[in-house]
């Protein structure tokens, strides 16, 4: 009997342990359009879908079959990201459909003159971390333009969306 009450006016012991934990922050990622993606003037089409190409190197592509007018405005578009520089980044892109009638078959780009891919397919990833003084994303793209859109001045858009690794 004693060594029962011995055992439970015993003061209980407690200890306290301490924890580290971590946090990273990381300089918001941005992007600035420097040049707008220019197609030039094509004719409207009237016997089906065609497309207008405008190469990374802002040239008239391959895959082209609009009946061109004019490639004195012809250009790709370029960007500069800008964030941390301790973080890589992925750059993937959505065609908005944002008029009826044209759709981004491919937007395909280089980031600091890297290798060229569809940034809607397959997207970059594993990009160098861009630092405050930013890196240039340029962009080619293959634009379907519906049979019979009316002639006129179009802005077609499509989203970037830059995320850290």
């Amino acid at each position: 009997a004693l060594l029962a009450s011995t055992l439970i006016s015993a003061p209980a012991q407690a200890d306290d342990f301490s924890f580290d934990s971590t946090i990273d922050l990381l300089t918001a990622l941005n992007i600035q359009q420097t040049n707008l993606l220019d197609f030039g003037v094509i004719e409207a089409p009237t016997n089906g879908d065609v497309i207008a190409h405008v190469t990374t190197g802002s040239q008239v592509g391959a895959a082209e079959t609009a009946t061109r007018i004019d490639s004195s405005t012809l250009d790709a578009g370029q960007y500069l990201v800008t964030g941390s520089s301790l973080n890589t980044i992925n750059i993937i892109a959505s065609n908005d459909a944002n008029i009826t009638g044209f759709t981004f078959q491919e937007l395909n780009a280089k980031y600091d003159n890297g290798s060229e891919t569809d940034l809607i397919t397959t997207g970059l990833n594993n990009l160098a971390a861009p630092s405050a003084s930013g890196k240039n994303l340029v962009i080619g793209a293959k634009l379907l333009v519906a049979n019979n859109v009316a002639e006129g001045t179009y802005a077609p858009s499509f989203t970037l969306t830059v995320i850290y690794e």
